[in-house]
C-alpha cells in the first residue's frame, strides 16, 4: 500500500468517525402545550443534547399553514414581543403580550451543525371563556393483564376546557417516561375535552413498586390521582 493510499484511508476513516460519532443533535421542547390568557406571557424551553452556542431559530405554525420563521438567537435575542435567553444546552423563548394570532405550534431548530434538527413542538393555546379543570380517574391493571404478565395503568381525563392538558407519571415519587403512551386530546360535545394516558410495565416492576401517580397540568394548575398497588385486589 502506498503512502498516498494510507493517507486517503485515514482521511476517509476520520470523516466517517466525525459523521457517525458526532450523532444528530436532539432537541427537547417543554412544555408539550401551554394555555395562556390574552395579554399574558408564555415561555418555551428547548434543551439540546449537545452544545449549540446560540445557533437556534424558532418557527411558528398556525393551523393549516406552513411554519413561519420568527427569530434567530444568533442574530439577536430580542425581536418585537419575542425574547430569547440561554446558551449551549438550555435555551428559552418568551412571548409577551399574547395575542390571538399567537396561537399555534412553536418549533425550535438548531443550525449549529448538520443535519439541522427540530424540537417536537409546543402548542400555544389562547384561553377563552371559563376554565374547567379535568376530572382525573386512575385505573389499576385488569386481572386479564395480570394473568398475561403485562400490567397497564390507565389515567383518564374528562370534561375539561380549554384543551392543553398534559400528563406525566410518577412511581414511588420518581418521574417515569418508559412505558408511557399518551393519546391526543379529543373534543366532545359542548367544547369539553378528554384524554387518555397509559403506563405499561412488567409484572416484576409492578410487584416491586407501590405508589403510582398520574399528574395532570391544565391552565397552570397541577393535580394528580394516586393508586397504591398494596390496595389493589388484582
Amino acid at each position: 500500500m502506498t503512502n498516498m493510499s494510507s493517507i486517503c484511508i485515514c482521511i476517509l476513516a476520520l470523516t466517517l468517525c466525525i459523521t457517525v460519532c458526532r450523532g444528530d443533535i436532539l432537541l427537547t421542547q417543554t412544555p408539550e402545550s401551554i394555555s395562556v390568557q390574552l395579554g399574558g406571557s408564555a415561555t418555551i424551553r428547548c434543551k439540546a443534547s449537545s452544545a449549540i452556542d446560540d445557533d437556534l431559530a424558532w418557527y411558528h405554525q398556525k393551523p393549516g399553514q406552513a411554519p413561519k420563521f420568527i427569530i434567530d438567537f444568533n442574530s439577536g435575542m430580542s425581536s418585537g414581543r419575542y425574547q430569547g435567553s440561554g446558551y449551549d444546552y438550555d435555551l428559552s423563548l418568551t412571548i409577551s403580550n399574547i395575542q390571538a394570532e399567537d396561537a399555534g405550534v412553536y418549533y425550535c431548530q438548531q443550525h449549529y451543525s448538520s443535519p439541522l434538527t427540530f424540537g417536537g413542538g409546543t402548542k400555544l393555546i389562547i384561553q377563552t371563556g371559563v376554565t374547567v379543570p379535568p376530572s382525573i380517574s386512575l385505573f389499576p391493571p385488569s386481572s386479564e393483564q395480570m394473568a398475561q404478565g403485562q400490567p397497564t395503568l390507565v389515567c383518564l381525563l374528562t370534561d375539561y376546557s380549554p384543551e392543553g392538558a398534559t400528563v406525566s407519571w410518577e412511581v414511588d415519587g420518581n418521574q417515569v417516561t418508559e412505558g408511557v403512551l399518551t393519546g391526543e386530546e379529543e373534543e366532545k360535545e359542548g367544547g369539553k375535552f378528554v384524554r387518555i394516558s397509559t403506563l405499561s410495565l412488567s409484572k416484576a416492576l409492578w410487584d416491586k413498586q407501590d405508589l403510582y401517580s398520574c399528574k395532570v397540568t391544565h391552565s397552570g394548575s397541577t393535580t394528580s390521582a394516586e393508586l397504591r398497588r398494596t390496595q389493589c385486589s388484582v
